[in-house]
Parts: C-alpha cells; structure tokens; sequence
C-alpha cells in the first residue's frame, strides 16, 4: 500500500509543478502599480500631517515590494522561456512599474528624514529607470515597428517612472540639503522628459480610441 501511494504521489507531483508553472505564467509586472499607490497615498498623508497613516502606508509599500519583487523572481526562475516573452516592445513598459514603485517609496522615505532609505530605494527606482529606457529604445529600433492597434494605457507607466525619479532626487537633495546643480538638472531633466512623454501618450491614446474601437478583450485592468 505504502509503495502505491508513493507511486500517485510521484504522479500527481508533476502535474502540481505544471499548476505552480502556469500559476507564475500569470504573474503581470503592472501588479507592481499597487506599490506606487500605497507610495503615493503614504506622500499624501503625509503632507496632510498624518505621519502614522503615512508610516503605516510605506510599510504596506515595503512588504508589497520586497514580496512582489520575490514572487516575480521566483516565477521567472521557473518559467524563464515564458517570461522572457514579455521582454518585448510593448511589455517592457509594464516594468516601468516597478521603477515608479521604488522611487515613490524612495521619496516617502526622504520627506519622513530617513535619508539612507531614500538613497536605497532611490537608486533602485532611478537606475532601473534609465536602464529600461535604454533597452526600450534598444528593441524600438531592432523590432518590427508596432502598431497603433498595440498601443495602450500602460506605456504611461514610462512617464510617470520619470516623474517619479525626478521627484525622489528632488527628495534626497532637500533631505540632504543639496545644492550640486547637477542633481537639480537631472531631476528637471526627468521630469520634462516624463511631462513630454505624458502629453504625447495621453494624445496617442486618445487618438486610437477614437480611430479603432476597441473590443471588450482588450479591456485589462491596465485601462
């Protein structure tokens, strides 16, 4: 008896990895905009004086990231082909995401004085930003030219990562009291280029609602 349960339970083991695979398949880089939101509303109580509410909002912040950034990596570990199919023109902006996440949190740090947080989280959310702008304009020039059929509300998370670089430097530079005037030019510099990829997207996006209509599939939670 014991050697036929042994026997199921080795067949029923793959199957289990199957389900575990697929599950990971599922996993969306835009889950990371629940971190950005968490971030912002912890800025925003924050400047009300609500400095409990907003502690309490950048620890929700915190684990979310820490956890999303250890079930996204566990997932591509095991479905390395599958994932790395999102490395693409059109998916590499959902990872911009993640960049707006740390830069957010970055900032809450620094408006609450834990400027060595702020350095951390800044840097993560900054480099990672200019690193995917680098291999966005990569596969934008070494693709097959997208459609506007393709285009979507999620290539705002681009503009919104640059707002939010600009906006943690800004903060560390005020924590830190600042006054390197390069610093001060690359924050403007991120958020004219975020302000200029905002309108441009924005019209873009109106411009093919308006063009094509859309159908009921492509409405993701990403609209």
């Amino acid at each position: 008896m014991n050697k036929m349960k042994m026997a199921e339970r080795l067949q029923k083991s793959p199957d289990k990895m199957k389900m575990v695979k697929a599950a990971f398949k599922q996993l969306d880089p835009t889950n990371f905009a629940f971190v950005m939101a968490t971030g912002a509303l912890s800025l925003g109580f924050q400047a009300l004086g609500w400095v409990a509410t907003a502690k309490l909002f950048l620890f929700i912040g915190i684990v979310g990231l820490i956890f999303l950034s250890l079930l996204y990596g566990v997932g591509f570990y095991m479905s390395r082909d599958s994932m790395k199919e999102g490395f693409n023109l059109e998916g590499l902006f959902k990872y911009f995401a993640f960049c707006s996440a740390a830069s957010l949190l970055g900032t809450a740090f620094g408006w609450m004085g834990y400027g060595i947080f702020a350095i951390i989280f800044g840097a993560i959310g900054v480099l990672s930003t200019i690193f995917l702008i680098m291999v966005l304009f990569f596969a934008a020039f070494t693709q097959q030219t997208s459609t506007l059929q393709k285009l979507s509300p999620v290539w705002l998370f681009l503009p919104v990562a640059c707002h939010s670089a600009g906006l943690v430097i800004s903060s560390i530079t005020k924590t830190y009291e600042i006054t390197d005037q390069n610093l001060l030019l690359t924050a403007a510099v991120f958020w004219s280029f975020g302000l200029f990829l905002y309108l441009m997207f924005m019209a873009l996006n109106l411009y093919r609602v308006f063009a094509n209509a859309i159908r009921s599939n492509e409405l993701s939670p990403s609209f």
